[in-house]
Parts: C-alpha cells; structure tokens; sequence
C-alpha cells in the first residue's frame, strides 16, 4: 500500500546550518498494517509523519501510494489527505468553541454531504466509540480519555485508508492508554496504522515496529 524510496528531508537553522531531517529513507507499509515508529526526540519520527500524509514534502526521493507516485503539489496534496488521511495529535486538536459533535462532523462538512447523512455517520461513529452521552459538551467539559475519543472519530469518520498518529497516548494515564490502544486496534482492520510513539510498550502491541535514529531507519 504504501512505498518510500529514498525519501530525504532537509532542513535550514537560522544560521543556514543544514540538518538532515530523514536521509534515504526506504520504507514498504502493506494494507492493513498497524505499524510503530519510535525513537528518540529529533529522530525524524513527526518529519516522516508528515510526509506520509502530505503535510510535508520531501527534498528528494519517491513516495508511493497504491501504487502511484505521490506529486508533491498544494491542490494535489489536499486531494490526497481529504480522501485517504486521518489525523490523530497527542493534544487532541479539537476546536474548543465547537461541541464534540461539530469536531467530528467537521471533515464531513468539507464533503459537502447533508444534515441527515452527517448525523447519521456522526451517531454511528459515537456509538462505536462509546462517546453519546459527550456529543454535546464542549472540549474543556471533557477528560483527556474523552477527548482523545472524539479526536479518533474525527478522524476515521471519513474512513481514510490510512491512520496516522503521532503520539496518541503521550498525555493518557495507563487505563486510557489501553482504551486508546483497543481502538486502534479494531480499527485497522479496516485501514492501515501508523504510530509514532516513545513508549515501547504502547509500539510492541503493533504489528511492526520501525526504529529511527538521526533520520535512518535502524530496525524495520
């Protein structure tokens, strides 16, 4: 499903002083794979992320998606991640002046689909999720645990062939995290997952785990 050669990314201090984000990076991710990324802070973990799903581009190299070359071009980019990608923060990003309910129905007003096909999707997602009884609260009315649970609908509510999360248990205590966890793992089963992570214990739950370090790939 998912092919990298030779990805590079290079970035410019201040000083223009040059650091080498990620360097030849090869990486093949198959449909259906949940999959760790780990290493330490300034590894390349976020910049490899971030290219996956098209947020960033890289300096040179090929990325391939079911089989086609991803072009590295604003309105192309946009048409990617609005048909495959679902996004998953450690801080959540929710809109705090939208109720739960708005957050996870926003991709599907990008749609342009209407009100009835909205709430539709939007109650079937909670009730998976377990979530019902918080659409009408707002953000700061909620629990990281809870919070992190509209996050995750908001993201799959498109049901994007590809999950990408980068630290999604980073503020969870150890019961959410196994909650959080549970999720990921029934949700792959209808896209693939990736995950970057520093817990180990969160990473060895995954099918693969892919270790970065100054920007390679150590372990894959």
């Amino acid at each position: 499903m998912i092919k990298l050669d030779k990805i590079t990314k290079t970035y410019y201090n201040f000083r223009r002083n040059k650091k080498n984000a990620l360097e030849g990076i090869d990486l093949c991710v198959s449909e259906g794979e949940m999959v760790a990324i780990v290493g330490s802070s300034g590894a390349g973990k976020s910049t490899l992320l971030n290219i996956l799903g098209g947020i960033d581009r890289p300096n040179s190299g090929h990325y391939y998606f079911d089989n086609k070359l991803i072009e590295f071009k604003a309105h192309r980019l946009a048409h990617f991640r609005r048909n495959n990608i679902g996004f998953i923060v450690q801080d959540h990003a929710l809109i705090d002046d939208m109720t739960a309910y708005d957050n996870i129905a926003l991709p599907l007003k990008y749609r342009s689909m209407n009100k009835a096909q909205i709430e539709k999707r939007v109650m079937d997602i909670a009730y998976y999720l377990n979530i019902k009884d918080q659409l009408y609260n707002y953000p700061t009315q909620l629990s990281g645990g809870e919070c992190q649970r509209i996050a995750i609908a908001r993201a799959i509510i498109n049901k994007p062939r590809l999950i990408l999360a980068d630290e999604p248990t980073g503020s969870l205590d150890s019961q959410n995290k196994r909650n959080v966890m549970s999720i990921f793992k029934d949700i792959h089963r209808n896209s693939t997952t990736i995950i970057v992570t520093h817990d180990y214990e969160i990473a060895n739950t995954c099918h693969r785990v892919v270790e970065l370090n100054n920007g390679r790939i150590t372990k894959h």
